[in-house]
């Protein structure tokens, strides 16, 4: 797994992430930045894993204080306890968009199979999730953030490349309370 932590901006484009796996948190990727941006785009986050007890199988944005983006990327087959495809923790500061991605068949044994993610101004617009259990988003304090244009339904298709509408079984929680805290 990789694990981005810098003081400068960041960016990550075009790579794989692939079967990797990490007795703590972020499978594929773990981003903790201070004070820059951070901008994951384009990548394939595919099979990873955290522990049973960590978070972000695929992607762990966890405790920055930046502004990120996380861009048409694709999460698929991820597992880890909380957030199967992607974890923002609820002590990320900054501004953080998660805009144009696919999460496909991610699991979590403790929550948000597809993600877990905060919405401390946060936008979570036009992702697409199939398959994979859970979305859990959860607003910390009296804090803004969008949801807006995301496709949730089931897929048939290993290429990611469509998405049904067929009946599912995923959920959507909407909170003010972070599922996880007591855990981290």
């Amino acid at each position: 797994n990789a694990y981005a932590g810098s003081y400068e901006p960041c960016t990550i484009t075009g790579s794989i992430f692939e079967g990797n796996t990490t007795a703590q948190d972020g499978g594929g990727l773990y981003i903790k930045s201070i004070g820059s941006q951070t901008t994951v785009a384009d990548n394939l986050f595919a099979f990873n894993r955290a522990s049973a007890t960590g978070f972000g199988g695929g992607v762990n944005v966890g405790s920055a204080w930046t502004d990120f983006s996380l861009t048409r990327n694709v999460m698929m087959g991820n597992s880890a306890g909380y957030g199967g495809g992607l974890y923002v923790s609820t002590t990320t500061w900054g501004l953080g968009t998660v805009t144009n991605n696919i999460l496909q068949d991610n699991a979590a044994s403790m929550g948000g199979g597809a993600c877990l993610v905060s919405l401390h101004d946060l936008d979570f617009t036009n992702n697409t999730v199939c398959v994979g259990g859970s979305v859990e988003l959860y607003a910390r304090e009296a804090v803004g953030g969008v949801i807006s244009g995301n496709s949730f339904g089931w897929s048939d298709d290993e290429t990611v490349t469509t998405c049904g509408t067929q009946t599912w079984n995923q959920v959507i929680y909407l909170s003010n309370s972070d599922p996880a805290a007591a855990d981290e």
